[in-house]
């Protein structure tokens, strides 16, 4: 048996068995694998995103980040907002921008004009087991280049809806590089 798939089963059996058991611990749920992407600005109409392992809250994080990168290829200011926690805290080549306001008034201007300038799939997801998940993936410019790898943290409020709460992006494009070292099976 694979080695890799071994593991996740372990880890997904005693994630299972610690919750029938009513323990407080937390099993991090981790999705390595993903599809192939489709490079190009308007990649967030066509997000595969990494494979998951029929884990609903993996698959509804994986899906929001989806369609958190479609609002910037359908150029849509308002429905990206609907995506920020209040509190979020992005980063930017001046350093960070706390709050949703401050996010939308640095945003703005990736938004204008009918041409993305730059796109973002989730290649990667990672879930607590609880309400944080971590996504990340390449950042490709306009003409599908790779020119960054984006790093996010989302919160499920208690709306049911994820919401971004963090996001730093990195300079390092080689999607097999898992952040924080290592790489891929």
């Amino acid at each position: 048996m694979n080695t890799h798939i071994h593991r996740r089963k372990t880890a997904i059996v005693f994630g299972c068995i610690t919750a029938i058991a009513g323990c407080t611990c937390v099993v991090p749920v981790h999705e390595n694998e993903s599809k192939p992407i489709l490079h190009g600005a308007g990649v967030g109409a066509d997000c595969n995103g990494p494979m998951h392992a029929g884990i609903p809250a993996l698959r509804e994080v994986i899906e929001t980040e989806c369609a958190f990168a479609k609002t910037m290829a359908d150029r849509d200011l308002k429905t990206f907002a609907a995506f920020l926690d209040d509190d979020a805290v992005f980063f930017d080549k001046d350093g960070p921008l706390f709050g949703k306001d401050s996010v939308l008034k640095a945003w703005k201007p990736y938004f204008d004009g009918p041409k993305p300038p730059f796109s973002w799939e989730p290649t990667q997801a990672t879930w607590n087991g609880k309400g944080l998940a971590y996504t990340t993936g390449p950042v490709w410019d306009s003409g599908g280049k790779c020119v960054a790898r984006f790093n996010s943290i989302w919160r499920k409020q208690a709306d049911g809806h994820w919401r971004i709460v963090f996001d730093k992006g990195d300079g390092k494009c080689d999607p097999t590089v898992i952040p924080g070292g290592g790489k891929r099976d």
